[in-house]
């Protein structure tokens, strides 16, 4: 009987649709952030993100990169954007695609928050084209608690290289902390 039972199944089991692989929609090829500390514990952070977006879902996902900011304690600017195409065209991000307006929280709590959000749409964009934005982020006053940097790698997105660079001068003490290998 048991015999009989696994005959009649396993046509069923052979009919099953096969386990779809994971589709990767963007792909971080390098991201580097790069922090120089200052005596007093301010900052400047170089963020550089260079992305090839594979499919069309990628492309909703990687037409824009924004970051937020404090301007009554910090800057925020777009040192330089572009998208390659596949072809191997570069086509620079217009000035009139890149805008600061109020943040989210900004904008449904005024008064509470003076957060601003800085914005780059990249032109142009169709399957296999790479986009690269790099961000400058001056910290103009000391953090409340001091300098503090979590770097993790993100697991929603395929990433090839992923760094963080911290200068700082050699006077001040430097704590790091690892988790898994």
């Amino acid at each position: 009987m048991l015999h009989l039972r696994l005959l009649l199944l396993l046509p069923l089991l052979l009919a099953l649709p096969a386990r779809a692989a994971t589709t990767v929609h963007v792909r971080y090829d390098r991201s580097v952030d790069s922090f120089v500390v200052h005596p007093d514990l301010s900052y400047e952070l170089t963020s550089t993100l260079d992305a090839t977006l594979l499919t069309p879902r990628g492309l909703r996902l990687g037409e824009r990169s924004s970051h937020s900011f404090y301007p009554d304690h910090q800057s925020r600017e777009v040192l330089e954007a572009w998208v390659e195409q596949p072809d191997g065209q570069r086509v620079t991000v217009a000035k009139s695609s890149i805008f600061t307006r109020p943040s989210a929280a900004a904008q449904s709590a005024p008064g509470f928050s003076g957060a601003m959000t800085t914005t780059v749409l990249f032109p142009q964009l169709r399957p296999g084209s790479h986009i690269h934005v790099k961000w400058l982020k001056v910290q103009k006053t000391p953090p409340l608690l001091g300098f503090n940097v979590l770097s993790e790698a993100g697991f929603e997105v395929q990433t090839v290289s992923d760094e963080t660079i911290i200068t700082l001068p050699a006077d001040i003490k430097f704590n790091w902390r690892k988790r898994g290998p």
